[in-house]
């Protein structure tokens, strides 16, 4: 899933584990416990971070009920920070992963204590309202559209949004870019950073691509005084990248769950000719997702069980649509079934409906897939040393994700003999990602950003 331009940037490693993130800010208890055996990932605790160096967050406030979906914040009085977003993802054909972020983090940063104003480019008459594409913020409009904004963000360091978020009570206290659209502004800046995919690998990506997301990667070096990313894999490749640990703060995404009922189920596989149990993988078909090592993998597994293999999500790009072409005849006809992007409502029948759910991919951002699979009682099986292990901790199967023979025999054990156990425990595990507290990790961002 997209987050924030480019695919994500946690990688399964090649050698020994990286160091983490010597100076990373972390919020406490934030990130649930990842897998014991892992030796990448451990659980961080404040004492622990202190023999460390490490600068924690202190213990976030209860959780209060976010704004109700769709309703505009009434905000109060005397609020603690002011922060101007940019929020203009929203309005991008297809506003992905980060647009759910955005959308999910605004409307819940009331209840945190944050008073927020989003930023978007000037939009026509005919373009949807802010409340059309999900946001319950108040939202200011700069005189330039899009392209033209970014462009001048970029090149021109112009125009600055300090006077666009003024209002009766003053500019904003800080600007959060959320995405690399990164705004010329004044005030303390929070940017999150969901990955640095062009660095890891910018074969994947234009000329052009390329120049920009360097060049707003070097506008956060040098401007930005606190950086957000969603896991502690990507705070590593921030830091190998050359930003300052000591200005990372880990916040994982939350969970936005679409339950489906058994109706729902049925109709969704009677729709698509799905008769038999199924192993599902939800993505974008693109190289880092690896689905050349799952059709090798499905194709050991299918001819001695009764395991179909289901695959979600639009045509990428990239080299591998060849070599999946040609795997894909070497599983049993009737077992593979290809449905391309749902909705919805059906992606949550899809996920509800599945014996197991497998996402083996190199690296990614965060692994949302993984979460919505969990919190759905789908058995998990993904990619070991990467931040989906963050995400599944001891919940899910992990394996080598390049090793189709271990792929196999974990994908055969989730749908099998682990799977009322693995429902069980990520269920559970799921339920430890919320919205709420991301955005109360983001709030106590703000609040120490301004002060």
């Amino acid at each position: 899933m997209l987050l924030g331009g480019p695919p994500g940037s946690c990688a399964a490693p090649s050698g020994p584990a990286s160091p983490r993130a010597g100076g990373a800010q972390l919020v406490a208890d934030a990130l649930p416990p990842a897998v014991p055996s892992c030796p990448s990932f451990q659980p961080i605790r404040s004492a622990r971070a202190r023999r460390r160096g490490l600068q924690v967050v202190g213990a976030l406030p209860p959780a209060r009920p976010p704004c109700p979906s769709g309703r505009p914040i009434r905000y109060p009085w005397g609020m603690s920070v002011r922060v101007a977003l940019v929020v203009e993802q929203m309005w991008q054909p297809v506003p992905g992963g980060s647009g759910r972020y955005i959308v999910e983090v605004a409307s819940r940063l009331g209840a945190a204590g944050a008073r927020a104003l989003g930023i978007a480019a000037a939009h026509g008459r005919d373009e949807p309202s802010p409340a059309s594409v999900g946001l319950t913020i108040p939202v200011v409009n700069s005189r330039l559209p899009r392209r033209l904004l970014y462009a001048a963000w970029d090149r021109a360091g112009a125009p600055g949004v300090d006077r666009l978020t003024a209002g009766p009570s003053g500019e904003a206290d800080a600007v959060h870019a959320t995405t690399w659209a990164i705004p010329p502004t004044s005030k303390p800046l929070a940017v999150t950073v969901h990955d640095v995919a062009f660095v890891r690998d910018p074969a994947h990506f234009t000329r052009h691509g390329n120049a920009y997301f360097r060049r707003a990667l070097d506008k956060t070096r040098r401007r930005a005084g606190a950086i957000i990313v969603p896991s502690r894999a990507t705070a590593d490749d921030c830091v190998a990248a050359g930003l300052d640990a000591a200005r990372i703060t880990v916040i994982p995404h939350g969970l936005t769950h679409t339950p489906a009922s058994a109706d729902q189920v049925r109709a969704f596989q009677e729709a698509h000719g799905i008769t038999r149990p199924y192993i599902l993988w939800v993505g974008t078909r693109e190289p880092r997702k690896n689905l050349p090592t799952l059709l090798r993998a499905f194709a050991r597994l299918a001819p001695a069980s009764d395991l179909d293999l289901v695959l979600v999500g639009p045509a990428g790009w990239g080299e591998d649509a060849t070599e999946e072409a040609s795997l894909a005849e070497e599983i049993p006809a009737g077992r593979l079934h290809v449905l391309g992007r749902l909705g919805d409502a059906d992606l949550a029948a899809a996920y509800a409906g599945a014996r197991a759910f497998t996402f083996p991919s190199i690296w990614e951002g965060f692994g949302l897939p993984v979460l919505e699979a969990m919190a759905h009682g789908a058995p998990v099986v993904t990619s070991a040393g990467t931040c989906m292990e963050e995400v599944a901790g001891d919940a899910g199967l992990l394996v080598d994700p390049v090793d189709a023979g271990a792929l196999a025999e974990a994908l055969a054990a989730a749908a099998g003999t682990d799977h009322d156990r693995l429902a069980a425990a990520g269920r559970e595990r799921a339920s430890l990602f919320t919205w709420e507290e991301s955005a109360r990790a983001h709030a106590t961002v703000y609040q120490d950003l301004v002060r």
